[in-house]
């Protein structure tokens, strides 16, 4: 038991080193300023290039995001009490945010960026847009396994909401389509280790 705690112990060492790590690569000059003086990563697209393919995953986020928007709207999808559909649809939407937030950090940098920077936001893009396209897919089943313990959308038709379900399944699918393509494009955002700040 002592082993093991003793082990988490260094593990929470571990992580909070690695979270103030590029601390250490801001120093002082000698004019008394703080400057960076660690690695930089830059992209290897031009600017006009790399603003394109930026605009255009801003674009496709901007559409799954709202889809996720007007499918909490839409009356008769199921969303209340069934979590199977539930849930993935929540987490779709918090993909949307974390994407948004590392993108920003990107496009913020424009083409230039502090090395654990690069690390957290660049590379955590991926992860969150292929979260985003599973989340969404998964919302997709959920539907369609609604409509099917339901007794289809006969039952949904019986309510007046087989409209509402048809466009929630449409908007999903239009959410899971912007995430896969927005993952395929961030891909041609190539970067590289660039000379230090100043140099």
């Amino acid at each position: 038991m002592r082993s093991y705690i003793q082990f988490q112990k260094n593990q929470a060492q571990v992580r909070a080193r690695k979270k103030t790590e590029h601390l250490q690569d801001i120093r002082q000059d000698t004019s008394g300023r703080w400057a960076y003086e660690g690695e930089w990563m830059e992209c290897t697209l031009d600017a006009g290039e790399r603003r394109r393919v930026l605009a255009l995953v801003w674009g496709l986020l901007a559409a799954a995001a709202a889809s996720c928007l007007v499918c909490g709207c839409i009356r008769g999808t199921g969303m209340e009490g069934c979590w199977y559909v539930l849930i993935p649809y929540a987490s779709s939407v918090f993909a949307v945010c974390f994407c948004a937030r590392h993108l920003y950090a990107v496009t913020a940098g424009r083409g230039r960026m502090w090395k654990h920077r690069h690390t957290k936001h660049m590379l955590g893009l991926e992860p969150c847009l292929i979260w985003g396209f599973i989340s969404s897919l998964l919302c997709v089943i959920g539907r369609l396994a609604l409509a099917v313990f339901s007794g289809g959308f006969a039952g949904a038709a019986a309510t007046g909401s087989t409209g509402g379900s048809i466009w929630f399944l449409v908007l999903q699918i239009i959410s899971c389509a912007a995430f896969l393509a927005a993952r395929s494009l961030q891909k041609k955002l190539v970067w590289r280790v660039a000379a230090k700040s100043g140099e």
